[in-house]
């Protein structure tokens, strides 16, 4: 009996692979998979779509720069409260930082956009975008600059203590420009993933590339066209914020050029 199964459990997969073979193998069904494959690009029959690829590029780099500011001084503010602040303070940035760093960013979007309308507040698609790429990027940042804190030799904080320093000017004058330096390269990286996160705002409505991407793919049917030239100004624009950041680090910080 258990033979039996057995043999009936392994003889049905291959008995249908065998049947699926001879269906798309047939004499009469000559070139099946080429014909299929028979595709011709037309790039051209989006040129009408120029001016709605810069638009949602414009919205793109709007979207990403007000985040990356905002969000560069929420974090700014957690990473300090998260090392020098009181225990209450501690454990609630460090609640934040977990909360928005292990859900997925297109719940949090949608938390925000779709769930605070039930509470009263009522956001439109770029403010509810926006919104939520600040307060992502705020928790990966906070991380990174908290890292670059603790990693600092306690007896450079220790002294400015002892002369007196209060907390503004050991920030200011100790701490910020170590900080930065440090974490420069992972600041960077993540400024990257911030530009790029900016295309899940398209699941609400913001016009943004991809977001008119997809306006542009449902007019024209020409999806694989589409979605690759949104795909190549998207690494022409990343690429270009990477070199342009790199410009900024070498001009800031002249000490580590070598």
């Amino acid at each position: 009996m258990f033979r039996s199964v057995v043999a009936i459990r392994f003889r049905v997969p291959f008995a249908g692979f065998r049947l699926l073979w001879r269906s798309v193998s047939r004499t009469d069904r000559p070139g099946l998979f080429l014909s299929e494959m028979n595709y011709r690009f037309h790039f051209q029959s989006l040129a009408p779509y120029c001016a709605q690829f810069v638009d949602g590029l414009l919205v793109t780099i709007r979207l990403a720069s007000l985040s990356l500011v905002f969000g560069l001084l929420v974090a700014a503010v957690l990473a300090f409260a998260r090392v020098f602040g009181p225990w209450p303070v501690r454990r609630l940035v460090s609640a934040y930082t977990e909360t928005f760093r292990n859900t997925p960013f297109l719940v949090q979007l949608f938390m925000i956009f779709f769930g605070l309308p039930t509470l009263g507040l009522r956001l439109t698609p770029f403010g509810a975008g926006l919104l939520a790429l600040v307060l992502n990027s705020a928790a990966y940042l906070a991380e990174i600059l908290r890292a670059g804190i603790v990693s600092l030799p306690k007896g450079q904080i220790e002294s400015a203590r002892v002369l007196g320093m209060g907390p503004v000017a050991l920030i200011r004058d100790i701490l910020l420009a170590q900080v930065v330096s440090r974490m420069y390269p992972a600041l960077c990286a993540q400024m990257n993933v911030l530009v790029l996160n900016t295309s899940v705002a398209s699941a609400i409505a913001v016009d943004e590339l991809t977001g008119m991407s997809m306006i542009v793919a449902s007019n024209t049917y020409r999806s694989f066209e589409v979605f690759s030239v949104m795909a190549l100004v998207y690494l022409v624009l990343t690429l270009a914020v990477a070199g342009l950041l790199r410009l900024i680090g070498f001009w800031a910080f002249p000490w580590k050029r070598a």
